[in-house]
């Protein structure tokens, strides 16, 4: 079975942004999940997040080079969709959850 792993908003913005205190380890990361040709799940909530972390102009063209990229990926890439139910499971979570 092939290795899956989530990636989430941290660790996208550390492979992109050099200057990020993961930068080289996220990198590192990366570069073996492509070698390896793990499966790697994201939503469309953490391409936003990413957006909207690198919006300064001296890294938002890489941030939609990658956000493009990964929406088009048919191989590496699973991105899962955000819908109202979605959103609202994850609010009855958060919310039943009061103690983490």
């Amino acid at each position: 079975m092939k290795k899956q792993i989530f990636m989430d908003t941290a660790f996208l913005i550390a492979v992109i942004d050099s200057s990020d205190n993961y930068h080289i380890s996220a990198v590192e990361s990366y570069k073996k999940i492509v070698k390896e040709k793990w499966s790697v799940i994201t939503t469309e909530a953490v391409l936003i997040e990413t957006g909207n972390g690198l919006s300064e102009i001296k890294w938002r063209q890489a941030a939609n080079k990658w956000i493009t990229q990964i929406q088009k990926s048919k191989t590496i890439f699973k991105v899962i969709p955000i819908t109202t139910k979605i959103v609202n499971d994850a609010v009855d979570l958060y919310g039943q959850r009061q103690d983490k």
